[in-house]
């Protein structure tokens, strides 16, 4: 007898719900979860540089772009968003999406979710 699993109906049905950033006063919709590319990027340059290396700030910057859309990114840019910050947004987020503890707090219940149009 073959073998058979449906990739596209499990993922169907453990889609997730997104995750929503507050910065700026306001809520930013991400992804539900990141795309394989990130995770491979990550194990290369562990595998390059070693688990406790420093990752340089352009190597930063590559797995943020793929982290937060560049829509919501320019416009926390826009409002001054500064090299700190830019770190501590992938330390947190990366931690938030592989099950680390990222510092979450329950969303607010009212008004909470809604992705700015800038």
């Amino acid at each position: 007898m073959t073998r058979y699993v449906n990739f596209d109906e499990a993922w169907e049905e453990n889609k997730g719900e997104p995750v929503i950033a507050h910065a700026y006063g306001e809520d930013w919709e991400l992804p539900a979860s990141l795309s394989a590319d990130i995770m491979l990027e990550s194990i290369r340059l562990m595998k390059k540089k070693g688990k406790k290396a420093d990752v340089s700030e352009v190597e930063m910057a590559g797995i943020l772009s793929r982290i937060v859309p560049q829509k919501i990114m320019n416009e926390w840019v826009k409002r001054g968003l500064t090299i700190d910050q830019y770190g501590m947004i992938i330390k947190k987020l990366l931690a938030l999406y592989v099950g680390g503890d990222a510092g979450e707090t329950p969303a607010p219940v009212d008004g909470a979710a809604e992705t700015p149009t800038g």
